[in-house]
């Protein structure tokens, strides 16, 4: 469960690094949404902030991967 926790947070990361940053929101639907995380090895909550479509994009990596590793087939090693 851990790994995959990791596997989202690291896929948000990457998903901030690859998105342009904006000085001055152009229509509406660009304000930032901030939302509370909780970050391995600190108990101190961490502030990520996004707009709409980032955090749609964002789930959307989390549920693909998800399902990934849900349906995953499950293989057995030789001899066993």
């Amino acid at each position: 469960m851990s790994r995959l926790c990791i596997f989202l947070a690291s896929a948000g990361v990457a998903l901030m690094a690859a998105a342009p940053s904006q000085a001055a929101p152009d229509k509406p639907d660009d304000r930032l949404i901030c939302k509370r995380s909780q970050q391995t090895g600190t108990r101190f909550p961490i502030r990520v902030c996004h707009t709409a479509e980032q955090w749609a994009a964002i789930e959307e990596i989390a549920k693909r991967a998800a399902a990934e590793v849900i349906n995953r087939p499950v293989t057995q090693a030789p001899g066993n």
